[in-house]
This record gives structure tokens, sequence and C-alpha cells, in this order.
């Protein structure tokens, strides 16, 4: 019989059927295989165990993830005996059954049992009276909230040392409750609910929300959502010295000449995500030419415009690509949208072919792993060499949009099956890495629009391979989030 260490590497490397199987062999086995098995759960409805995309590594425990997709495995583990459920450390809810409507109550009756429990992350909406019972040593706490559900606030405070929680239109009185040493927080990512800007806030601008976070003066990871604010908040000024994460997303700024970011020098900010509407001032181009130069790691822009703008869409966008390619050394994700909101209706607007051109067929991003931008496809097609060259790193390209490419419509016969809008398209990724001349590079996904393909190595050619199931993972990989767990 091996050592209980090494019988933990080997479980460590091993997929969670096997794990299973291995539980069979004895009881000393046993123990070991049930502590990993259980170690680091995710509910996802989407997964299969023929995606390898979703064998992956917990980022905070760094042990293999165990994945439950049906109601009946779910319900399972919910009632497996307390010392498996002792075993969990991470429990993370992504995707559940349709089916599944009592998930809430039935997690709420097992939860207590978790009681070494540490990550808690829940994608569905739920009420914060799951939380009434929760195992007192939550450090990580992700919830998405039902916002038609009121909570009466009966619950003891946690640990937290990262916290992502929303939409809640009452921040001082919900994080006062859940956080219970704030000066311990490092990650915090706040939502409100979506509204509409009402006359008064144009008119006062003291009228803003008021960001809760004068308690929070430790944070380094920074995220707010569907947020008001107004040049006279003062919380980022607060926060610049130690931030090192930042994501404004969906945000109204309230304000006549002046910025919150006009006076805003994080000079330690690795990732940065801005999704900003402003009146006639654009702020965020001169922003960015503050921070150092190659500096930040991953990128998230929303170049936002509409008629009350003093500058042509056209300047605007270059103002924007002259900041990234300041960034250009060092940046490993990229994603630029551009929105032209006009008469109350927002449309999405692309880059256009000299702006694809100046911005990554003149400037090398070496680190560059992850791209999502809204341009036509062909202006890639045009000079692929030069593009991969440049991007020699890239792994995950997605095109925005559904005006990235021209329509093929066939000659007039359907394809059978789900894989129709995917076979309409295949022949563009096929031709852009195995038509000649062929390009030297690293890329493995390619997703045009909706339709996400594989790239694999075949013979001396590439083989394209249509993928339906794994765009929530893939979505993932390719945003900018500000709080992840941290170590």
């Amino acid at each position: 019989m091996l050592p209980p260490e090494v019988w933990n590497i080997v479980c460590g490397q091993l997929s969670q059927f096997d794990l299973c199987s291995l539980l069979i062999v004895n009881r000393d086995i046993y123990e070991i295989a049930l502590a990993q098995l259980y170690c680091s759960i995710t509910i996802d409805y989407h997964y299969t165990q023929f995606d390898p995309e979703y064998v992956q590594t917990d980022p905070l425990l760094n042990t293999r993830q165990t994945y439950i997709r049906t109601k009946p495995n779910i319900t399972a583990f919910l009632k497996s005996r307390k010392e498996a459920l002792l075993s969990v450390r991470s429990l993370q809810v992504v995707h559940l059954p349709q089916e599944f409507i009592d998930f809430e109550t039935k997690l709420a009756e097992s939860l207590p049992k978790m009681e070494n429990l540490v990550y808690l992350r829940i994608e569905q909406p739920v009420s914060l009276d799951l939380l009434q019972r929760a195992p007192p040593n939550i450090q990580h706490l992700a919830l998405s909230l039902n916002s038609f559900r009121k909570s009466k606030y009966q619950f003891a405070s946690l640990p937290l040392k990262t916290l992502s929680v929303g939409p809640s239109n009452q921040p001082d009185k919900l994080l006062s409750s859940l956080v219970k040493h704030p000066q311990k927080l490092q990650g915090l990512e706040y939502v409100w609910p979506h509204r509409k800007i009402k006359l008064r806030d144009l008119v006062v601008s003291t009228d803003s929300q008021r960001q809760p976070l004068d308690a929070f003066a430790n944070l380094a990871h920074l995220s707010l959502v569907s947020a008001i604010i107004s040049p006279e908040d003062l919380f980022l000024r607060k926060l610049e010295s130690g931030l090192k994460s930042l994501c404004l997303i969906d945000i109204n700024e309230i304000g006549q000449s002046e910025s919150i970011l006009d006076t805003f020098r994080p000079t330690r900010l690795k990732r940065l995500g801005i999704d900003l509407r402003q009146g006639s001032k654009d702020s965020v181009a001169p922003f960015l030419n503050r921070l150092p130069p190659s500096s930040l790691h991953e990128l998230h822009l929303v170049i936002r415009y509409n008629n009350l703008k003093r500058i042509p869409l056209e300047t605007l966008v270059d103002q924007y690509i002259a900041a990234i390619e300041r960034q250009s050394a060092s940046l490993r994700k990229i994603s630029l949208e551009i929105r032209f909101e006009k008469e109350l209706v927002e449309i999405q607007e692309q880059l256009s072919e000299a702006q694809v051109s100046r911005l990554f067929m003149n400037h090398a991003f070496p680190a560059l792993e992850s791209l999502r931008i809204q341009a036509q496809f062909a202006f890639i097609c045009k000079d692929k060499l030069t593009f991969f060259k440049n991007l020699p790193r890239l792994h995950k390209l997605w095109i925005l949009g559904s005006n990235a490419f021209e329509k093929h419509w066939g000659l007039g016969n359907a394809y059978p099956g789900v894989f129709d809008n995917w076979l309409r398209i295949q022949h563009l990724p096929i031709g852009l890495v195995n038509n000649e001349p062929r390009p030297k590079t690293s890329l493995r996904y390619i997703k045009l629009d909706d339709c996400l393909f594989e790239i694999k190595e075949k013979y001396d050619a590439k083989e394209i391979i249509p993928r339906d199931s794994i765009d929530s993972w893939f979505e993932s990989q390719t945003q900018v989030r500000a709080v992840r767990p941290l170590n």
C-alpha cells in the first residue's frame, strides 16, 4: 500500500469517473478518493464528459473540479452523508436544469453540513435567505440575487476576502450585513438593478448612487455594474494606490464637463474594463493614456457614442486605438466593442479596415492570447500572415456581430441537424488557417458571431470542428472580470 501522500498526488490527476471507480478498492483509498471527489463541486447542466474544456483545475484550491449536470445527481449530491459534505470546500452553480425549481430549498437544507466550505458561487438567482445557516468560514462568495424576493437579512456576517453580489439597491445595508471584516475584503463586485436615468439625475448630479466603499480601504479588485456615478464621487481616488483590477460595466456618469476618471491615476492597475456612458465628453481615452505604458494585462472597452459627442465616431475610435497601442507589449486579453446609441436604439458598429490594419497589422502584441472585436472577418483574412505574425500567441479569436461576415445561404438545401449555421460558414475558418498562403499560428478556437469552432492539428493541415456546447466556457475565457477568487 502506497503512503497517503502518494495517493493524494495520484487522485489529483484522475478524472471524476476514475475516482468513482477507485472508491470501491479499499477503505483507506476510499477516504482519500472521496475527499478529492467532493473537494470542488461544479453544477453545470451544459457539462458533458466529451468536452475536455470542462476538465480544469479549481483556481482557488488547485484541485480537479467534479461536475454534476442532471437533477437526480444534483439531488443525490445534496443528500450525501455528512462526512462526504464535510469534504466540500468549493461549490459553484453555473447552470441548473430548467425543471429544478426547488433547488434553493434543497441547497438550504444541505449547506449547513458543508462546514469546510470556503468558496460559494451561485450564478442562478437565489434569495439572501439562503445564507441564514451558511457555513461560518466562507471567504469567497458570489451570489446572483433574486430581486423579486425581499430578504430579512437574518444571517451572520462572513470573513470574506472576495464578494460578488447583486442586483440590489441597498448597498450599504447588504455589504455591512455580509462582510465581517471590511478591512480584509480584497475583491468586490456589486450589481445594481438596471435602471434608466431620470430627468432629475441629469439636473442634479449629486443624486448619483453613492458608493458605500469608505469602509473597504484595502480593495485591490473592484467591479461596479449598472451604477450611476458622478465626478463628485471620490471612491476611486481613495483606492487608486492599491487597485489592481477595475471594471465599470454598464455605468452611467452624470456630469457636465468633468469626469470621475479625470483625476484617477492607478499606477498598479493590471486588469481594466470600462463600459461608460457619458455626455459630450469622452474621458476614457485620456485616462488610458495616463496609465503607464505596457502595464495592463487584460482590457475590455465598450466605446459608447451618441449624438451629443463633440467629435466624429471615427476620430473617437482612433483615440481608443492609440491608447491600446501603448499597452501592446503586455496585453494578454483584449475585448473591444462599439455601440452607437441613437434615438433610444443601440446600434453595434464595427472597426473599419483602416482601424483593424492600424491596430493589428502595424503593431505586435507578443503576449496576446485572447481577442474579441467587432470587425469584418475579411479584414483579417486580407493580410492574415501579418496578423498572425504580430499575434504569435493568439489562442482564442472572437469576431463579434451578425455582420462580421457575408451570409451564406447555400444552394437552397438546408443542412440537417443542429449545426446548420456552423456548416454554412465553416469554409471561413478553414480558409483562414489552411488556404495558401498558410499562416503559422497557435489559434485553437475561433468564434464568428454565435458559431464557435475548434481548430485541431491533422496531418499537414488543420481540422475545423463545430462546437455548440462550450459557449459559456469560451465566454468565461474571453471576458475580462475584475473580481476572481484569490489564492
